[in-house]
């Protein structure tokens, strides 16, 4: 699960920040009370995020490419399939394998096409590469 960063209540985030932080800048003479500081402010900016950002919950049928016309072909397919169960026709099963083919090579040209895509991003940046390489 990831969390969705565009629905961030920045009110939300601010005042569990500030609260979490607390008042007043104690004294810091030692490089310890330095790291202690630095420690609780990065717990306060954690807590804080987790309180203000909301998680997303992705849906199992996100895949790379998907189309409208992904989704269409199948709609098609299903169709085409309880018309040959119904009449049980030779024609009609013709017909229905045709369609299944063809929503076959759709949904595998829109796929490979997804997949190149997020390549080609990932290798936009130097960056990029070394995430692909994980």
């Amino acid at each position: 699960m990831s969390t969705a960063w565009d629905c961030m209540d920045t009110c939300k985030l601010t005042s569990e920040f500030k609260r979490r932080l607390g008042g007043g800048t104690p004294a810091l003479h030692t490089t310890t009370d330095i790291d202690n500081r630095v420690e609780h402010i990065v717990e306060a900016i954690r807590a804080a995020i987790e309180q203000a950002t909301p998680w997303v919950i992705p849906s199992p049928r996100v895949q790379p490419g998907w189309t409208a016309e992904c989704q269409e072909a199948i709609h098609t397919t299903k169709t085409a399939r309880k018309w040959w169960q119904r009449t049980r026709a030779s024609w009609d099963w013709a017909e229905y394998r045709w369609v299944e083919n063809n929503k076959a090579w759709k949904i595998k040209k829109a796929t490979m096409a997804g997949f190149r895509n997020a390549v080609w991003e990932l290798t936009e940046k130097p960056v990029g590469l070394w995430k692909m390489a994980k």
